[in-house]
């Protein structure tokens, strides 16, 4: 379809200029809207999170703190949970040699 618009012949599908008209998806129609309303929705829950995470994470270190009053404390702890290799030192000295990892 060929139409006349002030002078300048046009295509269906281009501008006066012969540029390409610009179209839009519509499989993405409206998606800025949806994507402004979403983030409206969170304006309030998203710092909520982020907050209580921040505080979970400081509550857990002051919790240790406060388990492990002193280093003697935490080393005891430590030397508990890795009872493994407090027994078996040589196990420890044979994956540090497979892994090529000398002293």
């Amino acid at each position: 379809m060929t139409t006349v618009v002030a002078g300048a012949e046009r295509t269906a599908g281009t501008l006066a200029g012969g540029a390409p008209a610009r179209r839009r998806s519509p499989t993405l129609a409206g998606s800025w809207a949806l994507v402004r309303f979403m983030l409206r929705l969170d304006r309030l829950r998203l710092p909520v999170w982020i907050a209580g995470i921040a505080l979970t994470v400081l509550s857990s270190a002051s919790s240790v703190k406060a388990l492990y009053p002193t280093q003697a404390d935490l080393e005891a702890a430590e030397a508990k949970e890795l009872g493994v290799e407090l027994r078996y030192p040589s196990l420890e000295q044979g994956i540090a040699a497979s892994l090529g990892e000398t002293d």
